[in-house]
C-alpha cells in the first residue's frame, strides 16, 4: 500500500495486504467506505475471524452503511460467526448481545454461560503452560467471580497490549496518530477509548459511552472490557460525582472571590486613614533648622 511508507510504517506495507487487514484500512483510513465494506464482506466469506468481528462492529454501530442505522441482528450473527472461528472478543460481545436482547431473544442465563466461556478462553490464552494454569486456577478458586464477570478478570490483561493487538488495529492507531482527525469537523468525531483499537467514529455520537462516567466511548463490548481492566477502573468517576465536585469547587471559588471583594473596602479605608494620620503628624512636626 502506498500510504504505509508515508507514515513511516514500512513493515505495514508488507504485512497488511491480507484481506482481513486491508479492508479496515480502506474503510477507516482512506475514506473508501463502500469499497472497504465490500472487501470486508468478501473477507468474511473467505473465513477470516477478525474480518467477521470487524464487520460485526460496523453493523453494531451502524458505521457508514444503510443510512447509519444500527443492525443488531446482523451484528449478533457476525459476532457468533467470529466467535466460532476463535475470536475471543467476539464471544464477549455475543454474550453482551444475548444478555441484553440486542438483535436476539434476551436470555440472561445463556449470556452468563457465554461470558463464562469467554473468561475461560482468556485464562487459557493468558496462561498457556500447565504451571501457569495451576496458579491461575488457584486464583479462580479464591475469586470465583472472575469467570462470571462480564468485564473479565484483571489477571488476564496481556502483559504487552501493543503485541496483543491485531496488526490492522495497530496500523489504525499509527495512522491516526500521524494523521489526526480534522478539527473542528462538521460533527465532533471521537476515537474508541481503548488505546490499541484505533477505530474512529464515522459520525457524531456513534460509539456508546461508559455508563458510569459517560466520558469514555467504545466501539464494542470487548474494547470496553479490556480498557476497564487496563486501568479505566481507576479513572472512572460517576457523572454525578464529578458534577457535584465541579459545583462545589465553583462555589468555593465564588465564596473566596466574595470574601476578597468584601475585604477590599476595609483595606482601602485603613490605607486612607493611615495616610491621613501620616499627613497630620507631618504638619504638626517642627520645621527643621
Amino acid at each position: 500500500m502506498h500510504p504505509c511508507p508515508s507514515i513511516g510504517d514500512l513493515s505495514a506495507s508488507l504485512c497488511l495486504h491480507a484481506p482481513d487487514r486491508h479492508t479496515q484500512i480502506q474503510f477507516y483510513c482512506l475514506g473508501l467506505q463502500t469499497h472497504g465494506w465490500s472487501r470486508m464482506l468478501m473477507a468474511v466469506r473467505s473465513g477470516h475471524a477478525h474480518a467477521a468481528f470487524a464487520a460485526a462492529v460496523v453493523y453494531y454501530n451502524g458505521s457508514c452503511i444503510d443510512h447509519n442505522q444500527r443492525q443488531p441482528l446482523a451484528a449478533a450473527n457476525l459476532f457468533a460467526l467470529a466467535a466460532c472461528r476463535g475470536h475471543m472478543g467476539a464471544l464477549r460481545d455475543l454474550a453482551f448481545c444475548v444478555s441484553n436482547g440486542l438483535g436476539v431473544r434476551q436470555d440472561a442465563e445463556a449470556g452468563r454461560r457465554l461470558t463464562f466461556t469467554a473468561n475461560l478462553r482468556e485464562f487459557r490464552a493468558t496462561y498457556p503452560t500447565a504451571a501457569e494454569q495451576a496458579v491461575a486456577y488457584a486464583h479462580v478458586v479464591g475469586n470465583p467471580g472472575c469467570l462470571t464477570s462480564e468485564l473479565g478478570c484483571f489477571t488476564t490483561v496481556p502483559a504487552s497490549l501493543r503485541g496483543w493487538a491485531h496488526p490492522a488495529n495497530r496500523f489504525l492507531c499509527d495512522w491516526f496518530s500521524a494523521n489526526p482527525l480534522p478539527f473542528p469537523p462538521r460533527r465532533l468525531l471521537l476515537m474508541c477509548s481503548m488505546p490499541t483499537c484505533g477505530r474512529p467514529e464515522t459520525r457524531g455520537l456513534e460509539y456508546r459511552r461508559c455508563p458510569v462516567c459517560g466520558i469514555a466511548r467504545y466501539c464494542s463490548r470487548s474494547c470496553q472490557s479490556l480498557h476497564w481492566r487496563m486501568g479505566h477502573t481507576r479513572e472512572c468517576v460517576p457523572t454525578h460525582q464529578w458534577l457535584m465536585e465541579a459545583i462545589a469547587n465553583h462555589a468555593v471559588v465564588n465564596a473566596d472571590d466574595g470574601a476578597n471583594a468584601a475585604a477590599m473596602p476595609a483595606v482601602n479605608n485603613n490605607s486612607a486613614t493611615h495616610h491621613n494620620n501620616l499627613g497630620g503628624a507631618a504638619a504638626d512636626a517642627p520645621a527643621p533648622k
